[in-house]
């Protein structure tokens, strides 16, 4: 897709030195494993969000015996001009002016799959729930604010639990009723999400498994409720969810711990073979979470008018030839970037910009 170009200057990042002039997507970068491509992505997954997918120490982003990275993106015909400086902790400049990074991410919006992404989301429901956070992010001003104020309630009230906090205790109901007030603001963020992404999500997956359905639906609390299930677009359901808390409530005394709530969430995934996670195959999660992706991105364009770069590390493992060249049928209008270890891909023409990586240096084929 031409239009869109992006200039890019990294010096010492991890391993990376390089200039990069894009100007068609998607970008494909091979190259051998340890040559940098994921470091690649990770500079500017941190330039969007002040922190790395990998590590939270900033000191290791910064190659050895070096004072200091730095990360400088120009975007035309956005005008934008973005650049990243880490020495001790990353500072973000817009415009040449000091700004926060949580104005860059409305700028600058990323999504990175990738590493152990891709393994640990069918996995974990930890990674589940990561999967949807970083999404509503996305595509939600102030949900980062939203959900660390739970974080920070439940943390309390965990504490009172563990302090010997017992029903009649006069602070008891203002602690439920604070922790239940954060809680459905996280639920409602999460539910909006499931039905803004669940047609999209469907319709990229049926064009590369047209044979096999797959329903999509958020477990909340970690419970699968007997009798009935709690539906994201249910009429009543923050009734029934107050329900469930107030049921926990003996259990959470005698526990000392806050058992139900968003940070027991789960994202379930039906298909036409039963549960999603534990039947579906490395290549079927993939794709899964591809769809994912291009449904979010779709979201954001039509809310915001903007596209998000998406940073997809290893996209073509686990997936046969055909699916991808199916994939790649959807990224026209995108700015996608892509990397492989697998240099075939730089034989053949495509449609894609094809580049070469080695020793953190990146040249156009």
């Amino acid at each position: 897709m031409p239009g869109k170009l992006w200039e890019i200057h990294i010096s010492n990042f991890r391993n990376i030195q390089t200039d990069l002039h894009l100007d068609q997507w998607p970008v494909l970068i091979a190259g051998k494993n340890g040559s940098g491509k994921t470091s690649f992505l990770e500079a500017l997954y941190t330039l969007s969000n002040g922190r790395s997918f990998r590590t939270r120490n900033p000191r290791l982003l910064i190659q050895r015996s070096k004072k200091e990275a730095l990360v400088e993106l120009i975007r035309i015909p956005e005008g934008d001009h973005l650049r990243l400086v880490i020495v001790r902790n990353p500072r973000v400049f817009y415009q040449k002016k000091a700004e926060t990074f949580r104005v860059v991410r409305r700028i600058f919006p990323v999504f990175y799959l990738g590493g152990r992404f891709w393994e640990l989301i069918p996995m974990q429901p930890a990674w589940r729930r990561r999967l949807m956070d970083d999404s509503i992010d996305r595509i939600m001003e102030g949900y980062r604010t939203l959900k660390r104020r739970f974080q920070h309630v439940r943390e309390q009230r965990t504490r009172r639990l563990q302090q010997g906090l017992r029903p009649g205790d006069p602070e008891d109901e203002t602690w439920l009723q604070t922790f239940i007030e954060h809680a459905i603001a996280v639920w409602q963020a999460r539910a909006y999400l499931i039905r803004q992404i669940k047609k999209g999500l469907q319709f990229y997956w049926r064009r590369m498994f047209p044979s096999l359905e797959i329903d999509i639906r958020i477990i909340f609390g970690g419970i699968k409720p007997q009798g009935y299930e709690v539906v994201a677009d249910e009429e009543g359901q923050w009734d029934r969810l107050l329900d469930y808390l107030m049921i926990s409530r003996d259990r959470e005394y005698e526990k000392g711990q806050c058992l139900f709530g968003p940070h027991r969430d789960d994202l379930e995934v039906i298909s036409s073979y039963g549960p999603f996670w534990e039947t579906a195959s490395a290549g079927q999660v993939r794709a899964f979470l591809l769809s994912w992706v291009l449904a979010l991105d779709d979201i954001l364009n039509r809310l915001r008018n903007k596209r998000m770069g998406i940073f997809l590390d290893d996209f073509d493992a686990e997936l046969d030839a055909e699916r991808v060249r199916e994939w790649f049928s959807f990224l026209d209008e995108r700015t996608v970037i892509l990397t492989t270890h697998r240099k075939s891909w730089l034989r053949h023409e495509g449609p894609y910009q094809p580049f070469r990586i080695q020793q953190g240096r990146i040249v156009k084929v």
